[in-house]
């Protein structure tokens, strides 16, 4: 059993690798995919008719649930209680949302502890593989230091031993794998620096692989490039009248070249950054054109696949 957390920036394509990384353990003894938050994109990315609090199957050996933390600390409280009437004068009380509100680190801890109860329980034999695709960065550090903290000041003794048991989980490399998403940008390349070194002084935690994401394939090659930027304006405008017959002007096409130049440029600089610092091999993912989030998550599992990543 394995945990694969897709951390990263948002706006990185993390629901979409998390996608692409459900799909692929699918079909090697079954995966779950966790969402956080109740995404369309998420359910799109699955192809999902529908998602519930609990997991079901989406598609053959996929199943998939979103865990929503307000629900998972309702849930907590509930079962504490043994009288029912109870219960409902708690969850019903018109105080109830605040204090839901002001418990931030206590929810994380649930949730946590959640995750890790889809892994750990002998009633779920249907995976072997569970996907969570996380929020954004920030969330990230603290759903994890809110665990690792949490052994220390919470006394419930049922819970606490279920908190230290976790705590041996999030430290454990073969169980808990960390996957950054980045894109080849400046910002997104540093915050996720920041974030892994975070991860590591804050919560003592390794990230397991960096997939950098959106990486567009060369549309011209250098030469091209080259040739084009060099030659004079006059001679590029005959060819594209007379033998190519195009619209487009010659300062034109030399602007959009200058523009794809720039580009390479930066997605070199930031994956050369990337490489500076990071000994591990990136897992380099495509930009897909689709209009289709399954085909998306579908074309990005089968990239995976050939990369030869077995988590």
């Amino acid at each position: 059993m394995r945990v694969l957390f897709i951390c990263g920036k948002g706006g990185t394509g993390k629901t979409a690798i998390t996608g692409g990384f459900s799909h692929f353990f699918s079909k090697r003894g079954g995966a779950l995919a966790i969402s956080l938050d109740w995404s369309e994109s998420f359910r799109n990315h699955l192809e999902a008719v529908e998602l519930t609090s609990n997991p079901i199957e989406v598609k053959p050996g996929l199943y998939a649930t979103v865990l929503d933390r307000h629900t998972i600390l309702t849930e907590y409280i509930t079962g504490m209680l043994a009288l029912k009437p109870f219960r409902k004068w708690i969850i019903n009380h018109p105080l109830y949302p605040s204090l839901s509100e002001i418990l931030p680190g206590f929810r994380e801890v649930l949730l946590i502890d959640k995750i890790f109860s889809y892994a750990l329980s002998h009633k779920h034999k249907s995976w072997n593989t569970i996907i969570v695709d996380m929020p954004s960065t920030g969330f990230t550090t603290n759903l994890f230091a809110s665990t690792l903290k949490a052994s220390h000041v919470i006394a419930h003794a049922p819970l606490l031993k279920r908190i230290r048991r976790n705590c041996d989980y999030l430290s454990d490399p073969a169980f808990t794998r960390l996957i950054v998403v980045t894109v080849p940008e400046e910002t997104p390349v540093q915050e996720s620096r920041e974030m892994i070194l975070e991860l590591q002084n804050r919560c003592s935690m390794v990230v397991d692989t960096i997939i950098v994401n959106r990486h567009e394939a060369d549309i011209l090659s250098e030469d091209t490039i080259n040739w084009i930027t060099q030659t004079s304006s006059t001679h590029l405008e005959y060819l594209l009248t007379h033998c190519i017959q195009s619209d487009v002007s010659a300062e034109s096409l030399k602007y959009i070249v200058n523009l794809e130049r720039q580009r390479k440029l930066l997605a070199n600089t930031c994956i050369a950054t990337l490489k500076k610092w990071w000994q591990e091999p990136l897992l380099i993912m495509p930009s897909v054109d689709s209009f289709s989030s399954g085909k998306v998550s579908k074309t990005l599992c089968r990239h995976i696949s050939e990369s030869g990543y077995h988590g």
